[in-house]
C-alpha cells in the first residue's frame, strides 16, 4: 500500500471543515461532516439560513435571482462575496427561540454583484458588513470596523471567545447548544482556545450535559459584557477583554 502523504501547512489552510446539521421532526439532530477546499466558489443559492462560513481564501456566491433572503444567524467570512441578486432581505428565523441570535455578518475583502437597493431588515435583525476596503452604496449604512486590542495574545483570545459563542444554535426549550466534539475540536481550541473554553465552563457560561454544551446567554452578558449579537459583530467591551486576559493568565482573578 502506498504511503499517504500528510498535507502541508499551506495545503491545510486551503481546506475547510463542513458541517451540515439536519433537525428531525422529533427535535433530534443529525450531523453530516466532511472536508472541502477553498479554491472553488462556495455557492449558497438565494435562500441562506443558519450558516456559518469561515473561508478566508474563498469566493462565496449568493444567488442568482431577483431577491436573496438571509435568515439569521448568518456569519460569512471570505475573500470575495458575490451577490447575484438585485435585492437583499435580512430576517429572523421563524423559530422564536432564535431571536437572541438575530444577526447577519458579512465580512469580505471584496463585495461584488448587482445589488441595487439598500438591504431590507425585518424583525430587528442586525446586519453588519465588514471589509478592509471602504464600502459604498448599498452597504455603507451597515459598515463596521471591529476594534481589537493591539496586544496579539488578547486579540487572538477574543477571536476564540467569538468562535465559541457564535457556534451555538437553538436546541429546543429556549436553550442554545452545541455538540461537545465540535467545541473541543483542535480547530476550535488551538492557541488560547482551550484556556478560553475551560474558563467559560469554570465560570458557568457553558455547562456540559452528556454530548452537548449549553450556553447561558445571561451569564455570558454578566461576565463578559457581550451578547451573541455583539460577538457576531465583533464588539468587545472592557469586560470581555478582562475575561479573556484572566483566562489566558495575563491578569489575576
Amino acid at each position: 500500500m502506498d504511503e499517504v502523504e500528510e498535507p502541508t501547512e499551506e495545503e491545510d489552510e486551503l481546506r475547510s471543515d463542513v458541517e451540515i446539521v439536519i433537525r428531525r421532526g422529533d427535535d433530534s439532530l443529525r450531523t453530516l461532516t466532511f472536508r472541502t477546499d477553498q479554491t472553488d466558489a462556495i455557492r449558497l443559492g438565494a435562500h441562506v439560513e443558519d450558516v456559518n462560513i469561515v473561508a478566508p481564501y474563498a469566493n462565496v456566491v449568493i444567488g442568482p435571482g431577483q431577491e436573496a433572503t438571509l435568515v439569521s444567524p448568518v456569519n460569512i467570512q471570505c475573500d470575495k462575496l458575490t451577490i447575484s441578486t438585485r435585492k437583499i432581505v435580512v430576517e429572523p428565523s421563524t423559530d422564536s427561540t432564535d431571536q437572541r441570535t438575530a444577526a447577519v455578518v458579512l465580512q469580505a475583502d471584496e463585495f461584488d454583484g448587482g445589488v441595487g437597493s439598500v438591504p431590507v431588515r425585518r424583525g430587528g435583525v442586525e446586519l453588519t458588513c465588514i471589509s478592509e476596503r471602504v464600502l459604498g452604496y448599498p452597504w455603507i449604512d451597515f459598515a463596521a470596523t471591529p476594534v481589537f486590542p493591539d496586544d496579539p495574545g488578547t486579540k487572538e483570545a477574543l477571536h476564540r471567545l467569538r468562535k465559541f459563542v457564535i457556534a451555538f444554535r437553538s436546541h429546543g426549550k429556549g436553550r442554545l447548544a452545541r455538540f461537545r466534539k465540535k467545541l473541543e475540536h483542535s480547530r476550535m481550541t488551538k492557541g488560547p482556545g482551550r484556556e478560553i473554553l475551560n474558563a467559560m465552563v469554570r465560570r458557568r457560561i457553558l455547562t456540559r450535559e452528556q454530548s452537548m454544551y449549553f450556553l447561558d446567554a445571561g451569564r455570558l452578558a454578566e461576565l463578559t459584557g457581550v451578547t451573541y449579537v455583539d460577538c457576531m459583530a465583533g464588539r468587545f467591551p472592557p469586560e470581555a477583554v478582562t475575561f479573556v486576559r484572566r483566562a489566558i493568565g495575563m491578569e489575576g482573578e
